[in-house]
């Protein structure tokens, strides 16, 4: 009798315990799903990192541990590509503060918020910049509301750009010289600015 017990035990913790594993084509995260917890090894493609990939463990217990993998990921702005004016050139803007939530497109509620706050515009090491000449346009591909363009020189505001708020295109209207242009930027998840650096010549 006792040992039948002890069985029935092994039996309810083995189905307990035991992890379904799933690996998901974004650059390799693997789940461990069980019926008390959930660990997920992250590894996304993220270029916002040295080596091309965001890599960390999270472990949820029961009951936070049911959601789908798209729940747990890091809630972030989308990120935003700057083109040349014959879009044969592009580079990626830097995320700056932003307050961004999570919206579940369904039933259109929000789920989770978070904000961060970044560095000055021109603290930032920008890896790439963008050569354009003067006049130029230039232009992105996202659906955002632009609320405000600004652009610094020699670590200082140097002007404020006319924009108009749905366009995807923008002519920066500057003399030669590098700039660091920041796009402040609205969408239905929340605001973030964007910043990258110009070469005008």
């Amino acid at each position: 009798m006792k040992l039948k017990k002890i069985l029935i035990i092994i039996a309810v913790l083995v189905i307990l315990l035991f992890p379904i594993k799933r690996t998901y084509k974004d650059g390799g995260t693997k789940e461990y799903s069980a019926i008390l917890y959930k660990v997920i090894k992250w590894h996304t493609i993220d270029e916002n990192y040295e080596s091309g990939f965001y890599e960390s463990t999270d472990f949820h217990i029961f009951p936070t541990n049911f959601h789908t993998l798209d729940y747990y990921r890091k809630i972030m702005p989308y990120d935003l590509y700057i083109l040349n004016s014959d879009k044969t050139e592009k580079i990626r803007a830097q995320i700056g503060s932003y307050s961004w939530c999570k919206v579940d497109v369904d039933n259109n509620t929000t789920r989770t918020c978070e904000t961060a706050l970044a560095v000055d515009p021109t603290d930032i090491k920008y890896k790439d910049s963008l050569t354009i000449k003067k006049n130029e346009k230039i232009y992105h591909e996202n659906n955002m509301d632009v609320t405000k363009i600004e652009v610094y020189k020699d670590k200082q505001i140097y002007k404020e750009l006319g924009y108009i708020k749905r366009e995807k295109s923008i002519r920066l209207n500057l003399d030669e010289g590098e700039y660091i242009v920041v796009i402040h930027a609205k969408y239905v998840e929340g605001t973030v600015w964007y910043s990258f650096k110009v070469n005008i010549e």
